[in-house]
């Protein structure tokens, strides 16, 4: 298969807060599956886990050491919001509602053009370019095509824009350009 095989796919679509928020949970559950991560929450795990068993001893023994429970609080809250936080908790959809706050604009027609040079995200408030050799991974999930241009950011187009035809360039193009970092999440 060469270049001239495939065809350029154009996707149009109107972006979504949801989506946004849907696909920004998915990428923080993924690099939380690295190693440096995982060490973190189970750090953070143990932390809590201590917290909450001395909160709830001292609140048992609350007239002999009434200032050990005010000191663990703030403890207990820490633990719970970082565990929050790592586990993904609601960072997405927080991100989707920053995105618009800072530029309302971010709601308007998006344009993907994927060719054998990359794709071309055009937003309306801006343009991009990612050639194949700039991507460090491309995923296929069960409804997106994501186009990391670092190991943790990527961009997103939705299938739910393209036809099955569409779909196969899409597959076809990739395997040309990017078989050795192309992943299929599919579930």
């Amino acid at each position: 298969m060469t270049n001239e095989d495939v065809e350029d796919v154009v996707a149009e679509f109107i972006w979504d807060p949801q989506e946004y928020g849907a696909i920004v949970t998915h990428l923080s559950h993924e690099q939380m599956r690295s190693p440096r991560w995982r060490i973190v929450m189970l750090v953070v795990g143990v932390m809590m886990v201590w917290s909450l068993t001395q909160l709830a001893s001292t609140w048992l023994n609350i007239g002999n050491h009434p200032g050990l429970l005010l000191g663990l609080i703030p403890w207990t809250l820490f633990g719970l919001f970082w565990f929050w936080i790592l586990r993904g908790g609601g960072g997405g959809h927080l991100a989707a509602r920053r995105a618009m706050k800072i530029d309302p604009r971010v709601d308007r027609l998006q344009r993907h053009v994927i060719s054998a040079d990359g794709i071309s995200v055009d937003t309306g408030t801006g343009s991009m370019a990612l050639p194949w050799s700039g991507m460090s991974k491309v995923a296929e999930t069960d409804t997106h095509f994501l186009w990391y241009w670092t190991p943790q950011t990527a961009h997103y187009t939705p299938k739910h824009v393209l036809t099955e035809t569409q779909v196969e360039a899409t597959r076809d193009l990739i395997r040309l350009h990017a078989p050795d970092r192309f992943q299929r999440l599919l579930s």
